[in-house]
């Protein structure tokens, strides 16, 4: 049997292990020591649905060839919300040259910095999904007198607004709504997460 944790195979000897169950318990034990958890399994390349983890525990070692895992660290939660901070950073200089921008339709530095938010948007809000998983590391980290999942979710109502203003090319809309609702939180965002 061949195991891999985020396409590194492990060195791992069998000991009492009669089960798969068993062996994702021996690996889940040592990673908690290192601060880090699994966050998705395949077994002879089939995913494991949460549903399905109970049932690993009657599948005979003799019957797994290979196991994927992927698994996940507080510390690189943590490095990837502090590289955020410094990627919007850069984000919100772009936002700030919005007006002069978009006055002189320059449309395609206004597409790069509004992909660039996207993208680290989505990381962001990925990231932030994964620190309940650390409450010893994460539980303390407040914006605005907010836990991070707060945080994050203020951004919904005027992100709806902010994709249909692009959409419709609604400029006016697209510099308010950058300037006044995210750059302001991602300012705060930043100040925060730089130092964590």
């Amino acid at each position: 049997m061949k195991i891999y944790i985020n396409d590194n195979e492990l060195d791992f000897t069998l000991e009492n292990e009669k089960n798969c169950g068993d062996v994702l318990n021996q690996i889940q034990m040592q990673l908690e020591k290192d601060n880090a958890t699994i966050i998705g399994i395949k077994v002879n390349k089939k995913n494991i649905s949460v549903d399905e983890i109970d049932s690993l525990s009657q599948v005979s070692i003799d019957d797994v060839e290979i196991i994927d895992l992927l698994a996940v660290a507080a510390v690189d939660i943590k490095g990837t919300l502090s590289a955020l901070a410094y990627n919007f950073e850069k984000i919100n200089q772009g936002f700030e040259e919005f007006p002069v921008l978009l006055q002189g339709n320059n449309m395609a530095k206004v597409s790069e910095v509004l992909k660039n938010f996207a993208d680290d948007f989505d990381l962001l809000c990925k990231t932030i999904s994964l620190t309940p998983l650390f409450p010893e590391f994460f539980a303390d980290i407040k914006i605005e007198e907010k836990n991070l999942l707060e945080f994050i979710k203020e951004f919904s109502p005027f992100l709806e607004d902010f994709e249909t203003a692009i959409k419709e090319n609604d400029t006016v809309t697209i510099g308010d709504i950058a300037e006044y609702e995210i750059k302001p939180r991602l300012e705060t965002y930043c100040n925060i997460m730089k130092e964590v």
